[in-house]
């Protein structure tokens, strides 16, 4: 990874995955990167995380289950025997979870964010995590999608999404909701949903103390 960012014969890189935040950082700023973070309901994202395990877990395709399962294989066989029609019979599912998928389920935007490697997500890793979007350039959430891709256009010159919006499928929206109502789950992106709602908060008071004709519907940190 460190040699793909300090490849000082390319101008831009794209990294997938969840790389720690607090590692690549440094180097990230040091090579003059621009950094933009894109946040994401979280119980959306553990919804479409667990449909695509599902849906993975179920194909024929096996031998690219470890390419897309790494991090999550202790989530593949729960998420394959889902039972996405029963919200009982689901919140039974979550409550007998072992340990390893508790862990795996845990705050993956704070573990990220504000976690240095090998650590679990905890309360005091929030402030951390904030701390950290506060460099970036440009903070935004995928449901106030268009402004963030407006203010990273103005900062790169060019609108790299062009008409490119993001998508959230019935299905995931319709899990995410069902999400929301288990305990278990809730307690277990407690930390996430703490960081997003701060920064919904702080785009919200961004907005407020806009002069501009129309609102802008995200801001840089």
């Amino acid at each position: 990874m460190l040699v793909i960012i300090n490849n000082h014969f390319t101008q831009s890189i794209a990294i997938s995955g969840r790389s720690n935040f607090n590692r690549y950082a440094p180097f990230l700023n040091n090579a003059g990167y621009i950094r933009a973070a894109l946040l994401r309901d979280p119980f959306e994202e553990l919804a479409e995380r667990l449909l695509f395990l599902k849906l993975l877990g179920k194909s024929d395709l096996a031998n690219l289950i470890g390419m897309y399962t790494r991090g999550f294989e202790s989530l593949l066989e729960l998420a394959r025997d889902l039972p996405l029609n029963d919200q009982k019979a689901m919140t039974a599912a979550f409550r007998s979870i072992t340990d390893e998928q508790r862990e795996a389920i845990k705050s993956p935007m704070t573990r990220i964010l504000g976690c240095n490697i090998g650590e679990s997500p905890e309360h005091r890793h929030v402030p951390i995590a904030l701390e950290n979007l506060a460099t970036m350039d440009v903070v935004g959430t995928r449901a106030l999608f268009g402004p963030f891709k407006e203010l990273l256009a103005g900062i790169l010159g060019a609108n790299i999404f062009g008409d490119e919006v993001p998508t959230c499928f019935p299905s995931i929206s319709h899990l995410a909701a069902s999400l929301s109502r288990i305990g278990v789950i809730a307690d277990l992106l407690e930390h996430d949903r703490a960081l997003y709602s701060y920064v919904e908060q702080s785009i919200d008071i961004g907005l407020a103390g806009s002069e501009a004709p129309s609102k802008r519907e995200t801001q840089a940190i």
